[in-house]
């Protein structure tokens, strides 16, 4: 059992590391420019920097990054309650960015520029 654990966790990762095209959307600051650190896995520390609107070739685990709770914040409603008092609850979720992934990634073609920009040691 612990083999098989093993070999869905190294399946896990080698699918992580795939290669998507797409196009990242800043949709908080138009034009902008993001950077964040992020480790994939037990390897270093490397920062990424994604400009809006911009045409990219990212593993998975970053576009999984991207896309899920890092990029987000909730927008609270007050709603009146059963008691006739107010509540607050969860109204929306608002993606501060995203990355549209639009096919897949060929090895042989080179026309969407590489993404990984820099490794800091320091972080």
């Amino acid at each position: 059992m612990a083999m098989n654990k093993k070999k869905d966790i190294s399946l896990e990762r080698e699918e992580g590391k795939k290669l998507y095209r797409g196009i990242f959307h800043f949709n908080e600051v138009p034009g902008g420019t993001l950077t964040f650190p992020l480790r994939l896995y037990s390897g270093p520390v490397k920062n990424w920097i994604l400009k809006d609107d911009t045409e990219y070739k990212l593993p998975k685990e970053v576009i999984k990054h991207i896309n899920t709770d890092s990029g987000r914040y909730t927008v609270h409603e007050y709603v009146t309650g059963e008691n006739g008092k107010p509540t607050m609850k969860i109204g929306r979720r608002v993606a501060r960015y995203a990355f549209e992934v639009t096919d897949f990634f060929d090895p042989g073609d080179t026309s969407a520029p590489e993404i990984y920009i820099a490794e800091n040691s320091s972080l």
